[in-house]
């Protein structure tokens, strides 16, 4: 089929002209729409005094007023297939699990809240069927345990895996009766969306007692595979986190009868990347700097890197406004600009696959976009977020943080942008602290529209990720 855009580039009945390339304005079109969905999410949030209620915005709309036809509707598995081994390991381990008829992982509480549970009481609602299993010593329960649960729909499953990923985020220390550490660990991600936990005892100085929990979400069933240790600490965590993992895949590969693609073929539901062959390498020469300023104040600021980075960016969470990064890339490559008022940053970060890179950003877009957080003294912190329309990339979004003292604007904001391009993702975070400027709709719209065009050309040399190259 002929593109659109090309016949009406050839259109030309005046005087001559270069029209741009199609790509081009295709992607200036799809841009302002973005843009404008996000800037609609913050008019939302700048016309309330104190509480304002941040507006997200839905990918792919469509402007036609032609009624559509209903997307079919996908008949989700509710039942565990016979003959699905959740005792499966890989070949020649030594480790032997016993089926159970029901779950076997314990519920999550996280300072005194329920963040997941099979059951009734699950925030967002009870697994249809569960089933477990053991490995240990005869007589006792185990020191391993796994639990399939399978939800009515994959948007039910995908809210359980956020709200437990939401719950240990909120809880980084718990001081009940035992004092534990939760953490979110560092790992590739995993399917339709994984995540990995830490559960640690902390008293008297001493760190131990670790509990390590992998959950994996494919289509609208999870697996919950956990493992305990004496032990404690990150050497104890990088040293058991390989073996859980590595024990539970066999069970992952035959989860695909719960995604919307089937099972045919292993890999099918696991990792939809089209070819199975993707590009990992961030070549030397990547532009990670391109569209930044190239001056700065005095000779102590200004452009740094670009260099590998050995650690996730952080994004602030809504919750408690501690910063978390999220991991599982394959490789990563950091820079910035900074000033005395300012600074932007960027990572680079490539993946195994498509799915895995998605996964990660949509872990940073669950925590940053919440209801205003009233943070006392009148100050009120705003969260407002939008999807995209594949404005930049195959995926992107923004997220707008920002302040209004007694209702009104206030100095200072945050402005973080993702975008995906196949098995990478770009991120760039710009932060002020404002001084004096209070923060209006209209001046964050030109920060939008600044941050948007200082990402396009980076954004088109991330091409050699994008399913068949440049």
């Amino acid at each position: 089929m002929r593109d659109p855009i090309d016949e009406l580039s050839n259109f030309d009945p005046g005087p001559t002209m270069t029209p741009l390339p199609a790509s081009e304005v295709r992607r200036r079109g799809t841009r302002l729409r973005r843009r404008n969905t996000a800037l609609t999410a913050i008019a939302a949030a700048a016309a309330v005094t104190v509480v304002a209620v941040p507006v997200a915005a839905l990918a792919g709309h469509d402007s036609s007023s032609t009624p559509q036809p209903a997307p079919p509707v996908h008949s989700w598995v509710q039942q565990i297939p016979d003959g699905f081994d959740v005792t499966a390991v890989p070949a020649g381990s030594p480790v032997r699990f016993d089926a159970r008829d029901d779950s076997v992982v314990d519920d999550f509480t996280l300072c005194g809240r329920p963040a997941f549970s099979t059951r009734s009481d699950d925030p967002v609602g009870p697994a249809t069927e569960t089933a477990g299993a053991t490995a240990g010593e005869a007589g006792t329960d185990g020191s391993d345990g796994r639990t399939l649960a399978v939800y009515a729909d994959d948007t039910t499953a995908d809210r359980a895996l956020a709200a437990l990923r939401e719950g240990v985020t909120a809880c980084p220390r718990d001081t009940g009766s035992t004092p534990y550490l939760w953490g979110a660990v560092e790992a590739p991600a995993v399917a339709d969306g994984s995540l990995v936990i830490s559960q640690q005892v902390r008293q008297s100085g001493y760190t131990g007692d670790l509990t390590l929990t992998e959950v994996v979400r494919v289509g609208n069933a999870l697996l919950l595979a956990s493992t305990h240790t004496d032990a404690g600490g990150d050497q104890a965590i990088q040293e058991t986190l390989p073996a859980l993992t590595a024990l539970s895949q066999p069970v992952v590969d035959q989860m695909c009868v719960f995604s919307a693609t089937g099972c045919s073929t292993a890999s099918n539901a696991v990792d939809p990347s089209p070819t199975g062959e993707v590009t990992t390498a961030i070549a030397a020469d990547f532009p990670l700097l391109d569209g930044l300023p190239t001056t700065a104040a005095t000779k102590d600021f200004g452009r740094y890197g670009p260099k590998t980075d050995k650690d996730p960016m952080s994004f602030m969470t809504c919750e408690n406004d501690v910063a978390n990064g999220f991991g599982g890339a394959v490789e990563r490559l950091g820079g910035g600009w900074t000033d005395p008022a300012e600074a932007r940053v960027r990572q680079l970060s490539t993946f195994a696959s498509a799915a895995g890179a998605s996964a990660y950003l949509r872990q940073v877009e669950e925590v940053g976009t919440c209801q205003p957080q009233d943070t006392g003294s009148g100050v009120t912190e705003i969260h407002s977020g939008a999807g995209s329309d594949l404005s930049l990339g195959d995926e992107a979004f923004i997220e707008v943080r920002w302040y209004r003292h007694n209702g009104n604007p206030a100095p200072g904001f945050q402005v973080t942008e993702l975008v995906r391009v196949g098995n990478a993702v770009l991120a760039q975070t710009r932060t002020a602290d404002g001084y004096d400027d209070n923060v209006t709709s209209a001046y964050l719209e030109q920060i939008i529209t600044e941050s948007d065009q200082s990402l396009a050309d980076v954004v088109d040399s991330m091409c050699v990720y994008a399913e068949g190259g440049c």
